[in-house]
């Protein structure tokens, strides 16, 4: 079963060290967690513009992208949910002007954790660009490596993307 919004936001903050220097709230998790939603559900009555991608209230496995903006009907549209007729690239029309594509199956995970988790170290890395060296008498500490350590950890996490 797909984890929730509260479970990603979870499930990040042990791999963004959240609670460690330079922390992350836990509006922050949610905020990040929000950006790195592949798709909703869909929703009647709803303005969406184009490259929204929603998957049906009925789950049928397949992702629909907006290919032009509208306002969803009153009634969700017919998705299609015999296998054999489900193929990217077929278009449902909804309400007046929205028009949607099926853009291949669904994802399994309705967040992406691994975006999320390098959107955290990045986050981090920005709270902690503006550290210098400080000193206090006996011991030095270099904050700059608080930043270069974040960067780096943001690159380990960053998902590949093909084009």
């Amino acid at each position: 079963m797909a984890r929730t919004r509260a479970q990603t936001a979870e499930a990040l903050a042990p791999l963004c060290s959240s609670d460690v220097y330079p922390t992350l709230t836990s509006g922050d998790l949610l905020r990040i967690v929000d950006g790195c939603q592949r798709a909703s559900t869909h929703a009647v009555s709803t303005a969406y513009a184009v490259g929204d991608k929603v998957v049906p209230a009925t789950p049928n496995g397949r992702l629909y992208r907006a290919v032009r903006a509208g306002t969803s009907s009153a009634t969700a549209p017919t998705w299609t949910t015999e296998p054999s007729l489900q193929y990217t690239g077929q278009r449902v029309p909804d309400g007046d002007d929205l028009l949607w594509e099926d853009d291949g199956s669904a994802p399994q995970e309705t967040y992406d954790l691994r975006r999320a988790v390098s959107r955290a170290w990045l986050e981090k890395a920005g709270k902690a660009a503006a550290d210098i060296a400080v000193s206090d008498m006996n011991k030095t500490v270099q904050l700059q490596q608080v930043h270069a350590h974040c960067m780096a950890m943001a690159e380990r996490y960053r998902p590949m993307e093909i084009w």
